[in-house]
């Protein structure tokens, strides 16, 4: 017995409140390069203003204040969460031994990946 399928149930279906991106903002990485050079100067601005509104949960009734920036050494975007008062990190992604590994991945050097401290 053969079975048919229509060209309507090979379509993934879109569930309501799901988050698309525009296809004309997606940006080509180029050969070598990572995931951080295919985002789009707008798509920044998106994930920026959704790192200040997940502190602003995760941290209600605190003055913060959300660094964002790229690490040269791992290529990568931080978030950075920090009191404003005193201007002591509470939170940052990815943490400093995340980006030493992508550091080292990047440039092929080898060693300890986290310094365990006493």
């Amino acid at each position: 017995m053969q079975q048919t399928t229509s060209p309507q149930a090979a379509k993934p279906e879109h569930r309501s409140g799901e988050i698309r991106p525009d296809p004309g903002s997606r940006v080509r990485p180029q050969p070598g390069g990572n995931v951080e050079d295919a985002i789009a100067p707008e798509q920044t601005r998106t994930l920026d203003q959704a790192a200040e509104t997940a502190a602003r949960t995760m941290f209600p009734g605190r003055e913060i204040e959300v660094e964002s920036y790229r690490d040269e050494k791992s290529g990568r975007f931080v978030y950075r969460v920090a009191d404003k008062q005193s201007g002591h990190v509470i939170h940052q992604s990815p943490p400093d031994e995340l980006l030493r590994f992508f550091a080292s991945a990047r440039e092929g050097q080898t060693g300890p990946l986290v310094q365990l401290k006493a």
